[in-house]
């Protein structure tokens, strides 16, 4: 979600790189509270319902489905939709995990061929070439971002 670690690492490798404008969506309240941080050029939208998808309903729902539906109606308009699709990742969320003491914890880390887990600094490459020209003609993709984990 845009107002967690790796939405906020994302959001500053943007910015960093010169966008002139940021927008990160969550479902939570405290994405208003994190775009405060990063001045009046960073916006968060909390999104709860009506007519636009919901991040963690989308997410339950497909968003790989999502990202292809919006990449068809919003190309031709000279909108580019795609997704980033994270691995396991070293973040607040996942600290249960990450103990070294929870056998789940080696059982995933043996999984991801780069042998750790992922962290936002990770996602800055992805997001970067996709908010950039190079990815002008890209639509509907999905980028795994997950140590190898999918191919192994």
């Amino acid at each position: 979600m845009g107002a967690g670690a790796i939405g906020t690492i994302i959001a500053q490798a943007c910015k960093l790189k010169g966008a002139k404008t940021v927008i990160c969506c969550d479902i939570s309240d405290s994405s208003l509270e994190r775009s405060k941080l990063f001045g009046a050029d960073y916006t968060m939208v909390s999104w709860f319902g009506g007519q636009t998808v919901p991040a963690y309903t989308a997410a339950k729902g497909g968003v790989t489905q999502l990202t292809k539906e919006l990449s068809n109606d919003w190309i031709a308009r000279g909108v580019n939709v795609n997704a980033i699709a994270p691995g396991y990742m070293a973040t607040e969320m996942n600290a249960a995990l990450l103990d070294p003491a929870n056998p789940r914890y080696q059982q995933i880390t043996d999984r991801i061929p780069a042998n750790r887990w992922g962290t936002g600094d990770d996602m800055k490459g992805a997001c970067i070439f996709l908010a950039s020209h190079a990815s002008d003609y890209l639509g509907g993709a999905i980028i795994p971002v997950d140590g190898g984990y999918l191919v192994k």
